[in-house]
């Protein structure tokens, strides 16, 4: 697993290896250390540049994904109709996404991929259970869904973007931590659970219009029950008189 972490430089990871390992480590070792009053604004410049520089050495493809996933958890927040189609594109989105992060962080390594399976599935039994969103409406003449607006889908995408982004840096400083289970279970599981949210949420969506076309059948039989009785009811009495 060492070897498979340490060579993987893909994407936006190939950027952060141009800042200096021996600045870097030097830096590290700094963090623990007592610093003088005087010496802490110095400390704190040079933690900053390191930040600059990691942000310089950054793709430019990164910051567009970043405002993209901005504006769409933005528009998310507003309640919204979707057609049954649109529903699975940003839950495909964020599954396809996490499994991506996984894969080119620590490649197909069982233990990744299991501690993703779990996060997802863990996500998807627990969305279910509490049923988010609340207020969902199908509509079964427009066969549409009416989707109340919540921060919450922003939240997440967040939390996704930033947990690449912070394993990216990571696997290209190549901390010794990249090379540990622990690391890469953890890691996974963050993904699954992040994700799987996504796909709770649509499932939850589309159980919507199933109850709802359950409740019209229901209401059709009713009604269907009681022209019936009427029926027999008028026939009845029209054979006695």
């Amino acid at each position: 697993m060492e070897t498979a972490c340490a060579h993987r430089n893909p994407g936006w990871q190939a950027g952060f290896g141009a800042v200096h390992d021996a600045e870097f480590r030097s830096r590290r070792r700094s963090w623990g250390a007592k610093l003088s009053p005087e010496n802490k604004v110095g400390h704190f410049a040079k933690e900053m540049s390191l930040l600059i520089e990691i942000l310089k050495r950054t793709p430019s493809w990164v910051f567009v994904l970043f405002f993209a996933l901005l504006a769409l958890g933005y528009f998310q927040s507003k309640g919204r109709t979707v057609s049954r189609g649109k529903v699975s594109i940003l839950p495909v989105a964020m599954i396809v996404l996490s499994f991506y992060g996984v894969l080119s962080a620590f490649g197909i390594v069982p233990v990744g991929l299991a501690f993703w399976v779990l996060g997802v599935t863990i996500a998807v039994g627990l969305g279910v259970k509490l049923a988010t969103p609340q207020g969902v409406t199908f509509s079964t003449e427009t066969q549409s869904f009416f989707v109340p607006g919540s921060w919450l889908p922003l939240a997440f995408m967040m939390a996704i973007f930033f947990t690449k982004y912070a394993v990216g840096v990571i696997l290209a400083r190549q901390l010794p931590i990249a090379s540990e289970t622990a690391f890469v279970g953890s890691v996974s599981l963050c993904y699954g659970l992040l994700s799987g949210v996504f796909l709770a949420r649509a499932i939850v969506i589309w159980r919507s219009a199933t109850s709802r076309q359950g409740v019209k059948r229901q209401g059709c039989k009713r009604k269907l029950r009681t022209v019936r009785s009427r029926f027999v009811a008028c026939s009845r009495q029209g054979v006695k008189s």
